[in-house]
């Protein structure tokens, strides 16, 4: 993907993770930015950038959809993978103890897996 446009749709979907959009919305652009940190390593620094870690740990807050926090999660899992910058930004947002938050008992079984995916690939250390 075209650095410019990678920036620009990331900028995009990032803003969609925003309080005001739908449940909807939400769980949708976390899909496609997970997709998106499958392709591109850069594409995990520029979710960074444009406030995404932040936006995402806001996600994971008790009382909203079990789906977005189970993709917002799943977005975090794949930020941290192999990017000291990316663990960095979750535990400096409180990204840890809400992800830990996520395994209490009677969550839905993809939030919680995903949150141990993240919170793995947070304590793994980066090559």
């Amino acid at each position: 993907m075209a650095e410019a446009g990678a920036c620009a749709l990331i900028a995009a979907l990032v803003g969609r993770l925003a309080p005001g959009a739908s449940a909807r919305e939400q769980a949708e652009a976390a899909c496609v930015l997970a997709c998106l940190c499958n392709h591109d390593s850069r594409n995990r620094d520029y979710i960074r950038e444009s406030g995404g870690v932040a936006a995402l740990v806001g996600l994971l807050a008790p009382g909203g959809s079990a789906a977005v926090r189970g993709n917002a999660a799943g977005v975090l899992c794949k930020l941290c993978y192999e990017n000291a910058p990316n663990k960095d930004s979750v535990r400096e947002c409180g990204g840890i103890a809400a992800l830990v938050a996520l395994l209490a008992p009677g969550g839905a079984f993809n939030e919680r897996e995903q949150a141990v995916g993240a919170v793995c690939n947070s304590a793994l250390t980066t090559p």
